[in-house]
């Protein structure tokens, strides 16, 4: 090799190649650097190239080519950048078709992002956990997350998917940051929806299950073992079900219970009850307080439509007995049907049309029995079953207008 050193140019020397290097040391002179061309540097190991820096600055390692500022390239099917310090060595890896983030100790993998400063993105803790925008908080074993600054995704021992908000768990559930807190669970087929009151980051977190859909399909507000497909159960002595319209605000209906004593299903619109049945069965519409068959025969037919009431009361052949009180105004009816329990019904049955005309009540059509008939007097309806001796007479009075 011809080594040329004048005041214009320096040190020159022939390009050479890979299996001779212009630039050798004593006895190894297939290992060196060479200038396979133009603006390139390349060096070479047991007479074969190792790396180089080509025109454009790029650095390759195992290839002739780079393509970007550092390319590395092994011919296996196994490729390593490895990075060591004092406690553990973070590695680079490219396996056949896969490719490996590798950290061997126990710390984490931190990506960070910025300028003129870096700021932290995502990490993965030395549990595994991901943290996206945060740090993974203390999370339990066998719990694995990825976790937001507002919440998280988690499981537990692959039994279970969770989705909470505001909350994580140690192997006691707790909150991430102060305020309130919600989680979503998946297990074994059921879906399960609660909520918690606002606490204290790092409290532990008492969750009350808000709505429940079971493996069966059965949907539960309220409840954690819904019955029904849809089965809901209110908190409060008058739960009810809203129904309202985006179209015109605040117009509204509540379905729902009365109270815890009487237990009376109520339809409202707004403020206002519309309907009712009664827990002992009876509809009402337009009136709070249906007659219900628990009245005496002296009761009166309260206003609304389909108004009922029914009974029994004691009765003497021949006398006319009353078995409800009308309410004498214009344009209210009634169906009223009274009979004895007899072998014989056909004989003991009347059926009547009552209605109050200009005030004025009066049966306006009738199907009489052989022993039983309905007529008015005043506001009193009446019934007269004439059989002999004493009988208890069974009635009905619809209202229906």
């Amino acid at each position: 090799m011809t080594i040329v050193l004048d005041g214009s140019s320096g040190i020159t020397a022939p390009g050479g190649t890979a299996a001779a290097p212009s630039i050798t040391t004593t006895g190894d002179v297939n290992t060196g650097i060479f200038f396979p061309a133009a603006d390139t540097i390349a060096f070479s190991e047991g007479g074969v190239e190792a790396m180089r820096i080509d025109s454009s600055g790029n650095v390759g390692i195992g290839t002739v080519s780079p393509g970007s500022k550092f390319n590395v390239s092994d011919a296996s099917t196994n490729c390593t950048i490895t990075v060591t310090n004092s406690s553990s060595n973070f590695q680079v890896q490219s396996n056949t078709n896969d490719g490996y983030f590798n950290l061997n100790g126990s710390g984490n993998i931190i990506f960070r992002s910025g300028t003129p400063s870096v700021t932290e993105r995502m990490r993965i803790d030395s549990s595994g956990n991901l943290g996206l925008g945060v740090t993974p908080s203390a999370w339990g074993s066998g719990q694995k997350a990825l976790q937001t600054p507002a919440g998280a995704i988690w499981n537990f021992n692959n039994a279970n998917m969770t989705i909470t908000q505001n909350a994580f768990s140690d192997g006691t559930e707790k909150y991430i940051n102060n305020g309130f807190a919600s989680k979503y669970n998946q297990n074994s087929g059921q879906h399960v929806w609660s909520t918690a009151a606002s606490g204290t980051a790092g409290n532990a977190i008492s969750f009350t299950t808000a709505m429940t859909l079971d493996a069966s399909g059965n949907l539960g507000i309220g409840t954690t073992a819904p019955a029904n497909r849809l089965h809901v159960v209110g908190a409060s002595a008058t739960p009810s079900i809203r129904i309202g319209s985006s179209i015109v605000l605040g117009a509204y209906w509540d379905i729902g219970r009365e109270n815890a004593t009487s237990g009376d299903f109520l339809f409202m619109n707004g403020s206002t009850e519309r309907a009712r049945i009664t827990f002992g069965g009876d509809l009402g519409v337009g009136t709070s307080s249906p007659t219900t068959g628990s009245l005496s025969n002296t009761a009166t037919l309260n206003a609304g439509l389909f108004t009922t009431l029914r009974g029994t009361v004691a009765s003497t052949s021949g006398v006319a007995v009353t078995i409800g009180t009308a309410i004498s105004s214009t344009n209210v009816g009634y169906i009223v049907s009274c009979g004895v329990a007899s072998a014989d019904p056909a004989n003991y049955c009347a059926v009547a049309v009552v209605s109050a005309d200009s005030g004025v009540l009066r049966v306006t059509a009738l199907q009489t029995a052989v022993l039983m008939s309905i007529s008015v007097s005043g506001t009193s309806i009446r019934a007269t079953q004439s059989s002999g001796g004493s009988q208890t007479l069974h009635f009905n009075i619809l209202r229906i207008s």
